[in-house]
């Protein structure tokens, strides 16, 4: 059912008294209403929701539950690009993650740390400088790459 053609009143009508047994896929090409004025909120509330958009698929298959988390990956769209720094992220993930802790993740795959707290992140830093090619100066001056 499409609800930029149907009435959000006459869907609710439709799909809770008229047919409660029919399964229904509801469309809508607009963006959800805010809660005071959604008609259809105890049906978004209780059924499940599914996006096409890049951040929304990113949040599956990264296995996070926050749905809010939809707009802190959409803004880190750079980073999510790269399939190696995804799948790296991915081994760090967890379901439960804040935005802070998708940060301090992305982070720690960007420094290339073997484990995403700040003190791992931090002395793999300070590790690479000391990482030269032989004959090189120690110089800590120059950054390292990452």
């Amino acid at each position: 059912m499409r609800l930029d053609q149907v009435g959000a009143l006459e869907a609710k009508i439709r799909i809770e008294r008229d047919e409660p047994d029919t399964r229904f896929l509801l469309y809508s090409p607009a963006e959800e209403p805010d809660f005071e004025d959604d008609w259809l909120l105890d049906m978004r509330l209780y059924a499940r929701s599914f996006r096409a958009d890049r951040a929304s698929l990113l949040l599956d298959e990264l296995g996070l539950t926050r749905q809010h988390l939809h707009q802190h990956l959409a803004e880190r769209r750079k980073f999510c690009d790269s399939k190696e720094r995804l799948k790296k992220l991915q081994a760090f993930v967890a379901a439960d993650d804040t935005e802070a802790d998708l940060d301090r993740k992305m982070i720690a795959v960007v420094a290339r740390a073997d484990q995403p707290e700040w003190f791992t992140v931090l002395r793999t830093r300070l590790h690479a400088y000391t990482e030269k090619e032989p004959g090189q100066e120690f110089d800590l001056d120059t950054p390292p790459p990452a």
